[in-house]
């Protein structure tokens, strides 16, 4: 499958299960991230660091969890090499925030108590 390949141009050879592989991929990631900034929004008070009381902050509250689904609206339109690249940076970009944001353990206390 050649690298320049869109899903426009047909169902060439194993396009169709590649891209839809791809896509089911971004899908997934896309509605783990929104639902963490959703349980994150929830959990602080707060909508991307910003407070949700104010002119527009319901509005913002309710899209920015939408924005990840975006990006494959976009991958519609891209050559393969770009889907693969927009899969593989979502994907890392999921791991570093499950790892980085991941609860910690309270510490124990020296006094015992």
């Amino acid at each position: 499958m050649p690298l320049g390949h869109h899903l426009g141009d047909g169902a060439v050879g194993g396009a169709l299960p590649l891209f839809g592989a791809l896509l089911a991929a971004l899908l997934v990631l896309a509605w783990w991230t929104s639902r963490r900034m959703r349980r994150a929004a929830a959990a602080t008070g707060t909508v991307a660091g910003t407070p949700t009381e104010g002119p527009g902050a319901a509005v913002l509250g309710r899209l920015l969890p939408l924005l990840p689904y975006t990006t494959v609206l976009v991958a519609l339109v891209l050559p393969l090499a770009a889907v693969i690249y927009l899969v593989t940076t979502t994907a890392w970009s999921a791991g570093e925030q499950a790892v980085l944001r991941r609860p910690r353990p309270e510490p124990a206390r020296i006094d015992g108590r």
